[in-house]
């Protein structure tokens, strides 16, 4: 999601439309390259400024209840 991690340096087409994020083969691998690239940069134009939780911890818990793309 926008702000989870720093576009700073990103050469792309459009600010608003271009975000960063993993690709891997697994959930677990997704996690651990997340969990590595997220977090706050003051010199991002566009920060949120939340702290990054554990993406591992939540692994293998139920999807009931959760929403996507919201």
């Amino acid at each position: 999601s926008a702000g989870r991690v720093s576009t700073r340096g990103l050469l792309g087409s459009a600010n608003t439309n271009d975000y960063i994020g993993p690709m891997a083969r697994s959930p677990r691998d997704i996690g651990i390259v997340l969990q590595a690239i997220a977090g706050y940069d003051m010199l991002d134009p566009n920060p949120v400024p939340v702290s990054v939780p554990n993406y591992q911890e939540q692994l293998g818990k139920p999807l009931a209840g959760l929403r996507a793309g919201t």
